[in-house]
């Protein structure tokens, strides 16, 4: 009983008060949110509005609101919901695709290494044959590529040769997507907004399209040299 009644008490220190007010208004902004994207659940949720059944900073109510939300995409901190004892004041976001610099190149699969080595980042071509199973006489440099060319020339075939310029996109952390463009060295945060929340929303519908994709790519590349020679030969006919 002393447990709930505390989270009743008013602050008397003039920190505190500014902390309380601070969480006073997110708490607010959460609950406005809940209530304008999900007015179905809102409605029939039976949790009373306050009620704090856990040793969480976030109310019962609240966290039935961010279970919804990591429906829509991955809330950093959902797994620790019940326990945070700390709020986030933003939606912080982390990186849902690998920062291929920070990895040990050769543990990374056959497609990354190839188009890494295409960017001029991975193997010399001396060491195609070894590694891709084919050598390469010419292979144009990454400044030389026209890649509005090389994205029409993508549309110009079936998939999943088609996703080559996206895969490369993913891998360059150039997608235009905000989930798979962020790295280890760049995190980022928007404001709780209900905008902002629809925008992360069509963001994660796109990461996981693009996702998909380099799957499909990664499996037809790997499966015969023939595949890995199409995809250098669109690369060479893109440049400028």
């Amino acid at each position: 009983m002393m447990g709930n009644l505390k989270q009743y008490q008013l602050p008397v220190k003039v920190g505190d008060c500014l902390d309380y007010l601070r969480s006073l208004q997110l708490q607010t902004i959460l609950l406005e949110l809940y209530g304008q994207l999900f007015p179905i659940q809102w409605s029939n949720s039976t949790i009373p509005l306050f009620q704090q059944s856990h040793p969480t900073v976030y109310t019962d109510r609240e966290i039935e609101f961010l279970q919804l939300l990591n429906t829509w995409f991955p809330i950093e901190y959902y797994e620790e919901l019940e326990t945070i004892e700390e709020r986030y004041t933003e939606i912080y976001l982390y990186p849902q695709n690998i920062s291929w610099w920070n990895q040990t190149f050769e543990e990374l699969s056959q497609v990354e290494q190839f188009i890494i080595s295409l960017l001029d980042w991975g193997y010399e071509r001396e060491k195609w044959e070894s590694v891709f199973g084919f050598s390469s006489t010419y292979t144009a440099k990454p400044e030389e590529i026209n890649w509005e060319k090389l994205e029409r020339l993508c549309q110009t075939k079936k998939p999943p040769l088609q996703y080559f310029s996206n895969v490369i996109s993913i891998i360059d952390h150039s997608s235009d997507c905000i989930w798979l463009d962020l790295t280890d060295e760049s995190y980022e945060s928007l404001a709780w907004s209900k905008e902002n929340i629809i925008y992360l929303k069509s963001q994660w519908g796109k990461a996981l399209e693009l996702q998909q994709q380099m799957a499909e790519f990664s499996v037809w590349f790997e499966t015969k040299v023939e595949h890995k020679k199409a995809a250098l030969k669109l690369w060479n006919q893109s440049k400028k």
